[in-house]
């Protein structure tokens, strides 16, 4: 199966990569620097000084350094109005919830954990670039940008990502094209384009649950429950700071609307907020849809793919509870346009 190729930043795009350790710094700018403009600084008050002088992009910043740590600089960066806007990737050897929460309340987009894997970092960079340059060129939206969320979360062992992407797509215009005869659906072409061009995020707060949770074989326990859900609200956060604050980006806005409700249900019984019916924005009901369907008939580490039809017949049983009756009886209507997606961008 081909796909469309990988989205590439801007060849002058700027990464201001700050560590004490040169070390680290030489190993991190070698690795950027074909790709990138890099600017290397050895200090938080450094790197503040190349933000007063120079377009930054992105800034790579470690957490552990004298003088200045990375959470104090990162404090002053959002204080600044010429790099509130900037996405910070924080480089840090701890790898524990409350440095991960800390990390996020103070504005960061993601962490990587040192010792750094050069595949993550990489692709990280490209995907936060990629959305940074989406949020300021909305009308350069291209089909590209597909893959920017996929590519970040493969680096997060996430098997057959990009094929999952294009399946969620696939089943957001299916369900689409059976509402669009009712105009009581409120939704029409462009909207239905929207959110299929926006739901290539929605899973962005994956990204931030750890390994040992993602692939467990077992089922979860309660707590590791607890902290998948949080994915919810961390993509969210995540896709709202790539925002900018002077043009508000309504693609990026309907795709951070979509990371916070797709596991909204329609008795209220979901989360994060427990909405109910149609408080639960249309985005968010239709890639339920979408999202369940596929996870049903994909292989997961505690149990088997579900065939079509096995899918289908467990989601009618969460008709008017799980899902908004009306999307659910147009997606599971069309069969064979649903095994047709799947037999062209198979698991």
């Amino acid at each position: 199966m081909t796909y469309p190729f990988d989205y590439e930043p801007p060849d002058d795009s700027v990464v201001l990569v700050v560590d004490d350790t040169v070390i680290n710094l030489d190993i991190l700018t070698a690795n950027l620097e074909n790709l990138y403009d890099v600017i290397a600084v050895t200090s938080g008050r450094e790197a503040l000084d190349v933000i007063h002088e120079e377009r930054v992009d992105l800034i790579l910043l470690d957490v552990m350094m004298p003088e200045m740590d990375g959470f104090q600089v990162l404090e002053k960066l959002q204080s600044l109005p010429e790099s509130r806007t900037i996405p910070v990737i924080l480089l840090t050897g701890l790898d524990d919830s409350d440095t991960k929460a800390k990390c996020f309340e103070r504005g960061a987009v993601d962490l990587i954990t040192k010792p750094f894997e050069i595949i993550e970092l990489l692709t990280k960079v490209k995907s936060f670039l990629a959305l940074k340059y989406l949020s300021g060129n909305q009308d350069q939206v291209k089909p590209e940008l597909s893959w920017t969320l996929p590519a970040l979360l493969a680096a997060r062992n996430e098997p057959g990502i990009k094929s999952h992407i294009v399946r969620i797509r696939k089943y957001i215009e299916l369900i689409g094209s059976a509402l669009l005869p009712g105009t009581e659906s409120g939704i029409n072409s462009d909207t239905v384009a929207e959110i299929s061009k926006a739901s290539i995020l929605y899973e962005v707060g994956k990204a931030f649950i750890p390994d040992s949770i993602q692939l467990k074989s077992d089922l979860l326990t309660e707590e590791e429950f607890e902290i998948v859900k949080k994915h919810s609200e961390s993509g969210w956060q995540v896709i709202h700071k790539s925002v900018s604050l002077k043009e508000k980006n309504s693609l990026l806005l309907l795709a951070a609307e979509i990371a916070l409700t797709h596991h909204e249900k329609w008795d209220g019984s979901g989360y994060p907020a427990g909405l109910a019916g149609t408080d639960i924005p249309l985005s968010g009901r239709v890639v339920a849809v979408a999202d369940v369907f596929d996870a049903l008939i994909s292989k997961r580490p505690h149990r088997p793919a579900r065939t079509v039809d096995e899918a289908i017949s467990i989601m009618r049983e969460g008709r008017g509870q799980h899902f908004d009756p009306k999307i659910l009886d147009c997606f599971i209507s069309d069969k064979d346009n649903i095994s047709g997606i799947i037999n062209d961008y198979p698991i």
